[in-house]
């Protein structure tokens, strides 16, 4: 019986061109959600410094510069996740649509014997089923990697 491999990264070899093309779209990506990760930290921060600062019966002006504040971080974490998204998501669904494609030229070059002999619904649940994957993982299990590092 032979043992199967598990995931290495020469599974993903083949998928090479279609990251390579897309490379500067998940860097911003990437760059973009771990800065977003970061700043998070800054919002539980500055709730804790606007409670320290209450005892002290604090002027309006130094609590209109807290709400500020946190207003600002909270808009910067808006702009980055959207940010993020955009960019890392949408180089998935680039990916996903690159590999449809060259799956489509390819299918139109088979001959009739090929169709003949394989089943509508495999090659449908490998445009679709597959693709949809392949997609996920490049979308969303870089965003769990990182995540998961940062």
């Amino acid at each position: 019986m032979e043992r199967r491999k598990g995931f290495t990264l020469e599974n993903l070899k083949s998928f090479w061109p279609y990251i390579s093309k897309y490379r500067k779209q998940m860097a911003i990506g990437i760059a973009a959600l771990i800065i977003t990760d970061s700043m998070t930290l800054v919002v539980p921060w500055l709730i804790k410094e606007f409670i320290d600062v209450l005892p002290g019966k604090p002027s309006s002006e130094l609590l209109l510069k807290y709400v500020f504040l946190l207003l600002g971080v909270s808009l910067f974490l808006v702009a980055g996740r959207y940010g993020w998204r955009v960019y890392m998501f949408g180089a998935s669904r680039k990916i996903e649509f690159d590999i449809l494609n060259r799956l489509f030229e390819h299918l139109l070059i088979l001959d009739r014997t090929w169709y003949l002999k394989q089943k509508t619904g495999d090659i449908m649940s490998r445009a679709t089923n597959d693709l949809r994957a392949v997609r996920e993982f490049f979308g969303l299990g870089v965003l769990i990697l990182i995540d998961a590092v940062f």
